[in-house]
């Protein structure tokens, strides 16, 4: 295993330096190299965070976590937070919550891995994950690590759903555990991933669903304003395929399967490009149709610039 010692002089050499701890991960993995860094942006959106592409993986890390020293640091990377401000909606109240779209999706699409499971959304987030699927009978419940997060959750589902803090608080193991874009808030990518190993069952699954560092805008368009609106200091990684495969191996994972979906559209898609900006689902409305979007999915899917990957491994 590679010594911060030794990476840090690496990182010396090539002129770049990286105290991400994932970075060092990555390196272990053989998946990103100092000499091998280009810098993709000197800040994100939301901080003074560097960003940075490794120039033959491609993954995106940042140089380092502007959080690391926070007191609820922990309890951040564990959270399951909208992305983007196209995921939030204000209530009349003027409470964000975010939309159900993908909350619905996601259970749709992995309904059939859900029946008669013991299933664990971690980073349960505002818990549309986990109200779906005790919508449909299924036994359902909860990590999260904010006591505010936990306290509304706990509120909101009483003896229907447990919501605890960790895993390790639960007394049985999981048939399905689900980390909904939770992955890249972690520093600790292996540690977290061998404690959810040790969560499931024999042959239970993990899926996972992760920002992709290839997306189309950010990675062949180069879209400077997308750019500027997707980097995100709490994402401290921007996977790709094979970064994704390989930590899930390292933690001991078989049957890894990755695949890639299109959270954003056509519609999305052509507005960033004529306007620099989010609002294409709502502007271009009218150019948009299910056919299309399959369709445009499809493409990016085979060019390997989807916005998002997906990834099922068993234990």
């Amino acid at each position: 295993m590679t010594t911060n010692g030794e990476v840090e002089l690496r990182m010396a050499q090539g002129g770049v330096a990286i105290s991400n701890g994932v970075f060092h991960q990555l390196c272990d993995l053989a998946l990103a190299a100092p000499e091998r860094l280009e810098l993709l942006s000197p800040r994100t959106r939301d901080a003074e965070v560097s960003a940075y592409r490794d120039k033959l993986t491609e993954v995106v890390v940042l140089d380092h976590n502007v959080h690391a020293n926070e007191l609820n640091s922990a309890r951040r990377r564990a959270r399951c937070q909208p992305a983007d401000p196209d995921d939030i909606e204000t209530t009349a109240g003027g409470i964000s919550s975010p939309v159900l779209a993908d909350d619905q999706r996601r259970f749709r699409q992995f309904r059939k891995y859900l029946a008669g499971k013991r299933v664990c959304d971690f980073g349960a987030g505002y818990g549309g994950f986990v109200e779906a699927c005790l919508q449909a009978g299924y036994h359902a419940c909860g990590v999260e690590m904010g006591e505010t997060s936990i306290a509304a959750l706990r509120h909101r589902f009483g003896d229907r759903a447990a919501i605890n803090h960790g895993l390790d608080e639960f007394a049985n193991p999981f048939d399905v555990i689900t980390m909904f874009h939770v992955l890249e808030h972690i520093e600790d990518h292996l540690g977290a991933l061998e404690r959810i190993r040790e969560a499931l069952a024999e042959g239970g699954l993990l899926i996972v669903e992760v920002p992709h560092a290839r997306d189309y805008l950010l990675s062949e368009v180069g879209l400077s304003a997308f750019r500027d609106f997707t980097l995100w200091s709490e994402h401290l990684i921007l996977h790709t395929r094979e970064t994704l495969q390989a930590f899930l191996g390292a933690a001991g994972f078989s049957d890894i399967t990755v695949e890639s979906h299109q959270r954003y559209g056509f519609a999305n898609h052509l507005h960033w490009l004529c306007h620099q900006k989010p609002g294409g689902h709502e502007a271009f409305a009218h150019l948009s149709n299910p056919r299309i979007e399959a369709g445009y999915a499809a493409l990016l899917a085979d060019i390997d610039r989807s916005d998002t990957l997906i990834a099922l491994a068993r234990k």
